[in-house]
C-alpha cells in the first residue's frame, strides 16, 4: 500500500547478493534443534559442520564464516542472559572481536533462517534533520512529465541462509508524487475568433491533423 494512483516515479537504490559458503554445510547433517527465542523455545532446522573458522570470545562470541566473492558472514552471539533481541555490540566491541579472532576448529550449529523487514523512513530521516525533501516542494532533478514531490521513503531487506550459502536483497526507495498545486502565472485565453488546431504526437512531433476553424 505504499503506492497510490497519484505517484509518478519511484527512485530505488538496490543491493543483491548471492554468495555460496567456501565450506558448504552438508544437508544430511541438518536436524531440528532447540532455539530459544522471545516467544519461547521451539525446534528449528539447524545446520551443523566442523570447520576451521575465525573465532573470538569476549562477552560476545564471534564466528567468521567465509563466503565466495570476498564476503564473510560474521555471527555474533550475545552474552548468555542478555536481551539478544535488542542488544547490539558497539563499534569498539566489534573491532575488538575481529582483531582477537583466531583460527579454531569450530563445531558450529547454525539455524537455517529467512528474515525480512520493511520500514518507513520518512519519520526517522526527519528526526535526523532530513526535512526539506519532505516539505512538499517540487523536486527539480527528477525527470517526470509534471512537477513532483517526495511523498514517502521506505527501506526493505531480506536475508536467507541454507546449506549452500547466503542470499540477500535490500532496497531503499523514494516515492515521487505529482504536485497537486503549483503557483503559476495566470492568463486568460478567449478563443473567440477563427483559429488553428493541430493534433500532434507528443514524443515525435508528427502532426496527424491540422484544422482551421472559421465557423465552429
Amino acid at each position: 500500500d505504499a503506492l497510490t494512483p497519484d505517484d509518478r516515479a519511484v527512485i530505488v537504490n538496490a543491493l543483491y547478493l548471492c554468495a555460496p559458503w567456501l565450506d558448504p554445510f552438508s544437508a544430511s547433517r541438518t536436524h531440528d534443534a532447540p532455539f530459544h527465542g522471545p516467544g519461547g523455545s521451539r525446534r528449528v532446522p539447524t545446520m551443523r559442520a566442523a570447520h576451521e573458522l575465525a573465532y573470538a570470545r569476549d562477552g560476545w562470541e564471534y564466528v567468521g564464516l567465509p563466503l565466495d566473492l570476498g564476503f564473510v558472514a560474521e555471527v555474533l552471539l550475545p552474552p548468555a542472559g542478555s536481551d539478544g533481541v535488542n542488544t547490539l555490540p558497539d563499534v569498539a566491541t566489534l573491532h575488538a572481536l575481529r582483531r582477537g579472532a583466531r583460527t579454531h576448529r569450530v563445531d558450529l550449529q547454525l539455524p537455517r533462517f529467512r528474515v525480512e523487514q520493511a520500514t518507513p523512513l520518512m519519520q526517522p530521516l526527519c528526526e535526523l534533520g532530513v526535512r526539506r525533501i519532505f516539505s512538499g516542494l517540487p523536486v527539480t532533478r527528477v525527470v517526470a512529465e509534471e512537477p513532483v514531490w517526495i511523498a514517502g521513503a521506505y527501506h526493505a531487506a531480506v536475508l536467507r541462509t541454507d546449506e549452500t550459502g547466503i542470499e540477500g536483497a535490500a532496497a531503499t526507495a523514494l516515492v515521487a508524487r505529482g504536485v497537486a498545486y503549483r503557483q503559476l502565472p495566470t492568463v486568460d485565453v478567449h478563443v473567440d475568433r477563427p483559429f488553428l488546431v493541430l493534433i500532434t504526437h507528443r514524443h515525435t512531433g508528427a502532426i496527424a491533423f491540422v484544422a482551421r476553424v472559421r465557423e465552429p
